[in-house]
């Protein structure tokens, strides 16, 4: 039985069932901490299961329930006639929204874990909440309605509306940023490159606004718009075209208004191809000279978003099945990518269980910041010789969002027939 020695370093309290850490600094340490405990357990040969340390670590902390054992538990099939208890490995590896089993480890059943005053609730893969103590009723309120997620986040965005500046806040994770920062725009002009779908989107919009006796007035004008390619071809948004004539706009109450204009163009109706790197040109009446961006169409952009990616291959006998994993977590909690090899045995009941091989994993790309710039390299690599899973963890801090366009991992399994199983995974900005 594993058992504690000594207290364990940046220990969270509970309170009412859920653990709460001084602030981000105190978690992400304890998240370290839990990274070289599931490190040395597989380099000291798996003695125990991972799983069972975290439930004698959980267990230190008075009436606080995980949601790593809560997801466990929802898979167990039962005791086979040697007592050895079952789960559905196969279910919980594929149909997870976290991986990460260390953060899953200080979430408790509603995914809920404190930092400071301030609750983070992880709803699922793509969304995070941030509420302050006095809001906390409210929202469990609202989830435990258990409705459609659309229904969910209709009710979530009133409350941030109503809230936004006084302790409540809605992450969410689901943005791809172009191979080129084109955030600062051109003349009141912002233009967006999806590098997943190679889509261009230029918003334009001029407005002046003057007051009379009768009221305020906001006039806007939609100008001529004019797009070189860079390849000899032009496309040219007329301003004489009613959709985007200069319109008046007449308002009861001296607020400012600015209606939207979005001009959206797909890149193989006026580019030969999708590959390669294009010059965009950009200019209006008002400033003749072009604001030049170039738009590289082989580049994958880079993106904050969680995204996990898992497969398995199994041996010729079909009796030993290689998992692999790769995972970026990032959010209001922690910034991290992992990949996660584990060697699993069928029973005679037709069950896995977790097996004792010689397995590795190797993880490899780049951390990159919100504007794509390269900070770190990621080249780390794990070989245990008798164990049960090969985990690596690779942070960016506490505070430090994870941007990344390209992280490949690399599994191997070595059965004790000697037959080796092989898995490479690769986990972009738009799979």
């Amino acid at each position: 039985m594993f058992k504690l020695t000594g207290n364990i370093p940046n220990s969270p309290e509970v309170e009412n069932g859920v653990l709460k850490f001084i602030d981000l600094n105190q978690l992400n340490n304890y998240l370290d901490y839990l990274d070289s405990i599931q490190t040395n357990c597989s380099q000291s040969g798996d003695s125990l299961d991972y799983d069972v340390v975290l439930d004698n670590i959980e267990h230190s902390y008075q009436g606080f329930t995980s949601y790593r054992k809560t997801e466990l538990d929802s898979y167990f099939l039962g005791t086979d006639k040697d007592g050895e208890k079952d789960y559905n490995y196969e279910s919980l590896d594929n149909k997870t929204i976290l991986g990460y089993k260390n953060l899953k480890s200080v979430l408790n059943a509603q995914k809920e874990v404190y930092i400071g005053n301030e609750m983070i609730i992880y709803y699922d893969r793509e969304n995070q909440i941030k509420v302050n103590d006095s809001l906390v009723g409210t929202v469990r309120e609202v989830l435990s309605l258990n409705e459609t997620k659309e229904n969910t986040f209709e009710k979530l965005e009133e409350l941030e509306f109503l809230y936004k500046n006084n302790g409540f806040e809605l992450m969410t994770m689901n943005k791809v940023l172009p191979s080129v920062d084109l955030s600062n725009g051109l003349f009141n002009t912002n233009v967006n490159f999806d590098p997943c779908t190679k889509k261009v989107e230029i918003k334009n919009m001029y407005s002046s606004t003057f007051s009379s006796g009768s009221g305020c007035y906001s006039y806007q004008m939609q100008p001529t718009i004019n797009i070189d390619w860079g390849d000899g071809s032009q496309y040219e948004i007329n301003a004489s075209n009613t959709t985007y004539a200069a319109m008046w706009f007449v308002y009861k109450a001296c607020e400012f208004h600015y209606p939207a204009r979005k001009a959206k163009f797909k890149d193989h109706n006026y580019l030969p191809t999708t590959t390669g790197t294009r010059t965009l040109k950009i200019s209006t009446p008002l400033h003749p000279t072009p604001k030049q961006y170039v738009l590289d169409f082989n580049s994958l952009g880079c993106t904050r978003n969680n995204k996990i990616k898992s497969e398995s291959v199994f041996s010729n006998s079909g009796n030993n099945k290689l998992f692999g994993r790769i995972e970026v977590v990032n959010g209001f909690l922690t910034h991290r990518v992992i990949a996660e090899s584990i060697s699993y045995k069928k029973k005679s009941n037709g069950n896995w269980k977790k097996e004792k091989n010689q397995i590795s994993s190797k993880l490899t790309g780049e951390m990159k910041d919100d504007h794509c710039n390269v900070t770190s390299n990621v080249n780390k690599f794990e070989n245990w010789n008798n164990s049960k899973t090969a985990t690596i963890v690779s942070g960016n801090g506490a505070f430090n969002i994870l941007y990344f366009s390209q992280f490949k991992s690399e599994h191997k399994l070595i059965t004790n027939n000697s037959e080796v199983l092989n898995l490479s995974l690769t986990l972009t900005s738009c799979n």
